[in-house]
């Protein structure tokens, strides 16, 4: 299962959104910090962790059995993660995932 932070802004959206398109929704998770912020993500079929960074009780819970995280980043340390602008977002989403 990978487990996207940030899944309740902008940029943390537009990842859930490439995942769905890639792999089972079965198979994401979200780490959002409000019960009240699930129902969008649970109509999707992606399951839900609750958690916040300064309560690392909540995120030992959440992260127990995940496998990969993607950690959503603004648009400027994701151009200086790839050492480049990507073009879209799909492309990058593509570069790291694949349907197999």
């Amino acid at each position: 299962m990978i487990l996207v932070t940030g899944a309740t802004g902008h940029l943390g959206k537009e990842v859930v959104n490439g995942l769905l398109q890639k792999i089972n929704p079965a198979d994401i998770a979200v780490l959002i910090r409000q019960e009240a912020q699930a129902k969008h993500f649970r109509d999707l079929g992606v399951n839900v962790q609750i958690g916040d960074y300064d309560h690392i009780d909540t995120l030992v819970k959440a992260f127990t059995g995940i496998k990969q995280g993607e950690f959503a980043k603004t648009s400027g340390d994701l151009e200086q993660l790839l050492g480049r602008k990507p073009s879209t977002l799909n492309e990058f989403i593509t570069s790291h995932y694949s349907s197999n």
